[in-house]
């Protein structure tokens, strides 16, 4: 009943509030929409159109940087200052060195498509594809300009075909022709003139694109390549309208009807030119489409509004009862009953929540479990710890006495011995406390050196290299003198020779960061025993590892103490010794 009465309150709510709004906002919605794709549409051509100017000005740069580089070229004045007074090899030569180097622009910039030089002094040779006589130059018409505060003349030909080259390849493309005068000491000596592919100077006339993106280039009215050339042609009544509105603006915009259809354009002029860039935008701005996706919408809204009543009613009768189910399923659990399950199955959200529920159960009862466990091995090791410091305590006691007894009767190497061994047993007696000085490690560690001098025929040197700041900052106990005694007992015992180990603690008060380094001169770790080493220690192998299970420790109490970031550092190869190094952070209150 509860459920029914929430079905229909939902449909109810949803009908009014979701419906009627949503109906409102596709209009809204589908209006904003068509406003910011025309916005957009509109950026896009204007972003469309300055990247193709950008494109032409660069390329216009570019034939200014080769004009200055050419007509600033020491050699090729030298060759037309000296042409009348050099003998006719050494201009033969001259000439050929300079076509060689101006060849050269070829390679570096690829979208050069020719480079010429007409020549007024008929002392100088043609040389093919550099040097020629000016009677070939094909085109005469310039155009007045200043340049460096003199006049001279220059020439811009967008749908230039070249026939100087006759049927050759290099001289059936059109291409863009721009010819200027070349002076020496204010005398013209000839023309340069410097050529580049209409496709590279106008590529985006060229390049696939969809067919609702055009742009056309006029060179003042007339268009700078014909549909001949593969290009498309803006229709003349559309183009005269265009050309009409453009003139005397730098860029603008200009939209207008026919045939029924809203007709958009989109004008730029590049600078220091006479070209205008023309974008078309109308076939976009036609095929927005908000119309069809409107009445889509609403008839969307009415279907969904009719369905709406009994799907609601279905699915929300079933996801009450499911819910119900495990609210009383916690009331239970919150009554002191953890035995409670909820039989849910399924892949939905309320099956997750009752799987999730039913696991949450059972982890409580199993840490109940472990906290029982730990409590119970907490007092049984207590009791296990008490035991072994009143029998530490008995043993030190024991062996105070024997010292004793050895003072009275002068064995000054037993009173030596026990006196090292006790001072190590009162160590180990506080070792409830987790932490300890470096030099209470160190002096532990040197009493263990000293009694292994005694006991053995050879000497083992502890060769110490310690920063005094270190001594007093803390260390996890015990981390110092097993790293020692792996490097006596798998370095140094099986030689049985005098040796040295390096033992270097050092600070790094950047990191704030204690490194402790342990270096013995023994055989040294075959690489793959250095592997299995390494990994026994981070835990991915169990098998025992020599000199592993102290190593291992060590680990796990860095790991304990300060996170899994820190971890020792091993190295070792044969006849080269074993190097360990342990970092410990400390604090700058330390």
């Amino acid at each position: 009943m509860k459920s029914a009465v929430f079905s229909r309150r939902l449909v109810l709510v949803y009908t009014v509030i979701v419906t009627v709004p949503l109906a409102m906002l596709t209009l809204v919605g589908t209006e904003h929409l068509r406003r910011g794709e025309y916005h957009r549409i509109i950026t896009d051509a204007e972003n469309d159109l300055k990247d193709n100017i950008s494109h032409i000005s660069n390329c216009i740069d570019l034939f200014m940087r080769i004009e200055i580089t050419i007509t600033g070229n020491r050699k090729m004045d030298d060759l037309f200052l000296f042409s009348n007074t050099s003998n006719k090899v050494s201009i033969v030569f001259q000439t050929r060195e300079l076509s060689d180097e101006l060849e050269r622009f070829f390679v570096s910039m690829p979208q050069i498509y020719g480079i010429r030089i007409f020549t007024d002094d008929e002392m100088i040779p043609e040389r093919w594809p550099i040097f020629f006589h000016k009677e070939r130059l094909e085109n005469n018409a310039y155009e007045q300009v200043l340049f460096m505060g003199e006049q001279k003349t220059r020439t811009w030909q967008y749908d230039y075909l070249s026939e100087l080259m006759g049927t050759l390849e290099m001289g059936r493309n059109r291409s863009v022709s721009y010819i200027t005068p070349i002076l020496l000491h204010k005398r013209q000596i000839g023309r340069l003139q410097i050529l580049m592919r209409v496709t590279d100077f106008f590529p985006f006339l060229y390049r696939e694109r969809d067919a609702v993106q055009r742009t056309f280039v006029f060179q003042g009215t007339t268009p700078v390549a014909s549909p001949e050339d593969g290009v498309e042609a803006l229709p003349p009544r559309l183009s005269s309208r265009v050309l009409a509105a453009a003139a005397g603006a730098a860029a603008g915009r200009v939209s207008f009807r026919e045939n029924g259809r809203e007709q958009c354009f989109l004008w730029r002029k590049a600078p220091n030119t006479d070209l205008l860039l023309v974008r078309d935008c109308t076939q976009e701005l036609n095929e927005l489409g908000i119309g069809a996706f409107r009445v889509i919408a609403g008839i969307g809204i009415l279907l969904s509004t009719a369905l709406l009543f009994w799907i609601i009613r279905f699915a929300t009768s079933r996801m009450m009862s499911r819910l119900y189910l495990i609210i009383n399923s916690m009331n239970e659990v919150h009554k002191g009953n953890l035995d409670v399950m909820v039989p849910l199955e399924g892949n939905d959200e309320i099956s997750g929540m009752a799987k999730a529920f039913t696991n949450m159960l059972a982890r409580i009862k199993c840490l109940i479990q472990e906290i029982k466990t730990e409590e119970r091995l907490v007092t049984e090791t207590e009791i296990k710890a008490m035991q072994n410091q009143i029998n530490a305590h008995f043993l030190y006691n024991v062996l105070e006495t024997i010292r004793m007894q050895a003072e009275l009767r002068d064995e000054k190497p037993i009173v030596q011995s026990i006196t090292l061994l006790g001072k190590m047993l009162r160590y180990c007696l506080t070792l409830r406390k987790t932490r300890g000085k470096v030099l209470e490690e160190l002096e532990y560690t040197r009493s263990y050196i000293t009694l292994l001098n005694i006991r053995n025929d050879y000497v083992v040197a502890l060769r110490e290299h310690i920063e005094e700041t270190a001594l007093g900052l803390e260390i996890p106990r015990m981390l110092l003198q097993p790293i020692v005694e792996n490097a006596f007992l798998y370095a140094i015992e099986p030689e049985g020779e005098d040796a040295v180990i390096d033992l270097r603690i050092e600070t790094d008060p950047v990191k704030e960061m204690l490194l402790i380094s342990v270096q013995d001169y023994g055989r040294g770790l075959e690489p793959e025993a250095l592997k299995r080493l390494i990994k026994h220690i981070a835990g991915e192998d169990e098998k025992d590892t020599p000199g592993g299970i102290g190593l291992k420790n060590i680990q796990l109490r860095l790991t304990a103490f300060y996170g899994p970031s820190w971890k020792l550092d091993i190295k070792s190869a044969p006849e080269a010794g074993t190097l360990v190094r342990i970092p410990v952070p400390y604090t700058k209150e330390q």
